[in-house]
């Protein structure tokens, strides 16, 4: 579980109820006061350890587009000298720096809206800290006076309430088997293994298939339609599209050194 999901548990936490669910009141409101403090201690660690981390990923930014900026002027001195296939290598080198810095450029990003995200929980548990002394005493002594005011209203009760309670039973019985057939439909209905799908996994097979075979017919040479003939692999669509970024980036140099 992520820090902020942990934390977010901790902030979910309801004094109220977890006073009614309690054997022990006092000693569940200070656990839960405990676990504030806790989720606050490790907020503020996780803002210190994202922090570093944004402060990296901006270091290794910085540095691969410094590095692309020192790979063109390679690159320049390359076509100066004629040797285009040298400068073709260099901007090869001088796109995979640019794409790098664009990554931890992101990465950078994405950061920062975790450590916001971490800074705005440990507010909130700094406010919860704060007011939970004062909740605390003020449910005890709450939950001290209801149990009084039950324990009073119960002893003259007692006697006329066994046969409401033996009614209540019997619905309580109904309400169970009632919602244990509910359960069932709903389970049947989505629940996917319980329906035959055979006649589906067919169609879905067959069409697999053809629309494999179409793909090895479209990547024979011309005039060979077997899948048995020993044709090449296609050109592979990715190098096409560095070959053409080198390519374009290898005329935009040669346009700068001809403006100067």
């Amino acid at each position: 579980m992520g820090i902020l999901s942990r934390i977010s548990k901790v902030l979910e936490s309801n004094l109220n109820a977890l006073l009614e669910k309690a054997e022990n009141p006092e000693k569940m409101l200070d656990q839960a006061i405990e676990d504030m403090r806790r989720g606050r201690s490790e907020a503020r660690d996780a803002i210190l350890e994202a922090k570093t981390q944004q402060r990296l990923l901006e270091k290794r930014r910085d540095k691969a587009l410094k590095d692309a900026e020192g790979i063109e002027r390679k690159a320049m001195q390359a076509v100066q000298a004629g040797d285009d296939d040298l400068a073709r290598r260099l901007l090869e080198m001088k796109l995979a720096a640019e794409s790098q810095a664009k990554i931890e450029g992101a990465a950078a990003v994405e950061q920062e809206g975790q450590i916001k995200q971490l800074e705005i929980a440990e507010r909130e548990l700094d406010r919860r800290l704060a007011e939970a002394p004062a909740r605390r005493a003020a449910l005890l002594a709450r939950q001290a006076t209801a149990q009084a005011k039950g324990a009073r209203v119960g002893a003259t009760n007692r006697a006329s309430n066994s046969a409401a309670s033996a009614l209540e039973a019997f619905d309580r019985m109904e309400d169970k088997v009632i919602r244990a057939e509910v359960e069932a439909e709903i389970i049947s209905e989505r629940n996917p293994d319980l329906l035959d799908l055979s006649s589906i996994e067919q169609a879905d097979a067959d069409q697999a298939l053809k629309a494999l075979k179409a793909k090895m017919r479209a990547q024979l040479p011309s005039g060979q339609g077997s899948a048995g003939s020993d044709a090449g692999a296609a050109p592979d669509p990715e190098r096409r599209e560095t070959d053409s970024a080198v390519e374009d980036s290898l005329a935009a140099l040669k346009a700068k050194l001809q403006d100067r």
